[in-house]
């Protein structure tokens, strides 16, 4: 229990530096021919009810992994040696199966009047950056946690290696998807595809791409704009 502890507060702290970079990289005259919008609309609320927002979406998000990890250790996870095949299957089917169960969740969200009430809080935000990637209802961050917890479980129990690697791309794509950046170098211009696909989600068509780690369920279901 002790290793995953310390692999989840280590991916914790890289959010933390990756989200300080995007916010003074999105602000910066420096990657100002790279953003995918000159003109930014900012959030029309008080920076007082964004940081609460903020700050209680983080302490949501973290305390329900903490939780998984304290009381549910067993049945989540485990610490025993895995082949390097098993580990990828792990990493791939667990964010598999999140990309997919998301896609049909937002989707939902967006064909059902009372769940756009919930899902509306996140479209305040026309054109995001990153620090707004966590301006959503608080009913949204359980979701999405829980969506990861039950993938993994279904995979599971997995490796506390290859839950720490799944929980890095989770929370860092959601981070670089609403970047509002397309970056010139690499690695981070790996995402610049699905973030402009998110960002047209934002701007243009709120009916197409839903979803949030790859394009494939999209183009397979004829969502991707």
């Amino acid at each position: 229990m002790t290793t995953l502890l310390i692999l989840v507060s280590a991916v914790l702290a890289v959010n933390g530096i990756l989200l300080a970079y995007l916010t003074w990289a999105f602000q910066s005259p420096r990657f100002a021919a790279h953003r995918m919008r000159q003109q930014t609309i900012r959030l029309k609320v008080s920076e007082r009810l964004q940081t609460l927002n903020f700050n209680f979406n983080s302490l949501l998000s973290v305390g329900m992994v903490y939780a998984a990890i304290w009381f549910g250790f067993d049945i989540w996870f485990t610490e025993q040696d895995i082949s390097w095949s098993t580990f990828l299957f792990q990493f791939v089917a667990v964010l598999g199966l999140y990309d997919f169960s998301y896609y049909w969740v937002h989707r939902w969200t967006h064909q059902r009047r009372k769940a756009m009430k919930v899902h509306g809080v996140h479209h305040q935000a026309l054109y995001p950056s990153a620090r707004e990637s966590l301006w959503i209802h608080p009913i949204e961050t359980i979701v999405g946690i829980g969506l990861l917890l039950t993938s993994a479980w279904l995979v599971g129990p997995i490796n506390v290696y290859a839950f720490a690697c799944t929980f890095l791309v989770y929370t860092t794509t959601n981070l670089l998807i609403h970047s509002g950046i397309n970056f010139p170098s690499y690695p981070l211009k790996f995402y610049n595809t699905v973030a402009q696909q998110h960002y047209g989600h934002h701007m243009l068509n709120m009916k197409r791409n839903y979803a949030p780690l790859t394009p494939i369920w999209d183009r397979l279901f004829g969502t991707s704009l």
